[in-house]
């Protein structure tokens, strides 16, 4: 098919560009808005592999092969015994014809050469390594999808696994806010003293970092709470201000777009 210029610059669906209009499998809808009597409609666009569950699933059964650096190194090590092997194979051939030897016994012995040096049992022996490690591992319960990593966690000396609730724990605490002077004449910005509350008076610009808390986040109402993301719900709860967010009935009947507000 022929590609016009229009095609050529129409914008395609991306899930990374348009992540936040997407909703993924198994999300759970807590809310939808609509104005004007319009329901909200969503269109299924992937189904099975293709879908971003899917293709992790993919990568987990058919994984793409790692290049890790341990097999770099391993490839220009046998590069290198075969370099020197290819010398003494042709050492090994001028040397015994000038000396009168039979061409069978020639091609034995410049053969010789090679085997020694570059042993061909290498790549077995390290398979078989391999191999009894992943056996080992799986007598302790432990499944390895990737047997090629095995290798290289053999260089790992500490390990250290985490939970919420031991090391971390969920959720966020506001403590202290420090603010920042604007910078003039190419100083370095100063920042105000630490205080433990938003306050107007406190922090430079008049408290613009207040407004700026109170109204660039992606909060909602759902059922008379707030929710959103975490960080932006413990500041938005510093600030003090509220959140009114257009009602059903008032979208429903009012013909205009209806708009959030704080104060």
């Amino acid at each position: 098919v022929a590609l016009t210029e229009d095609i050529r610059e129409e914008k395609h669906f991306s899930i990374e560009k348009h992540s936040k209009h997407v909703l993924f499998c198994g999300t759970h809808v807590l809310q939808t808005r609509y104005y004007r009597g319009q329901k909200v409609k969503a269109v299924v666009l992937r189904t099975g592999f293709s879908t971003m569950k899917g293709q992790l699933v993919r990568s987990i059964m058919y994984p793409k092969p790692v290049d890790f650096r341990f097999t770099k190194d391993l490839f220009k090590f046998v590069g290198f015994l075969g370099c020197i092997s290819g010398c003494g194979f042709i050492y090994t051939i001028i040397i015994m014809f000038l000396r009168g030897s039979s061409l069978r016994r020639v091609i034995i012995r410049a053969l010789d050469i090679i085997t020694i040096t570059v042993p061909p049992a290498l790549p077995a022996a390290m398979s078989v390594g391999i191999i009894n490690a992943q056996l080992r591992l799986k007598k302790k319960e432990i499944y390895c999808i990737s047997p090629s990593t095995i290798n290289t966690c053999g260089a790992i000396n500490v390990v250290c696994f985490d939970k919420t609730g031991t090391l971390t724990e969920d959720g966020l605490d506001f403590h202290i806010l420090r603010g920042v002077m604007p910078a003039n004449d190419g100083s370095e910005p100063v920042f105000t003293t630490e205080t433990s509350r938003m306050d107007r008076t406190e922090l430079p610009l008049g408290g613009e970092l207040v407004n700026a808390i109170a109204t660039c986040h992606s909060l909602t109402r759902i059922n008379g709470v707030l929710h959103g993301d975490p960080l932006d719900l413990i500041l938005f709860q510093q600030t003090g201000w509220i959140l009114e967010e257009a009602g059903a009935d008032e979208a429903d009947h009012d013909e205009t777009e209806m708009y959030d507000m704080v104060q």
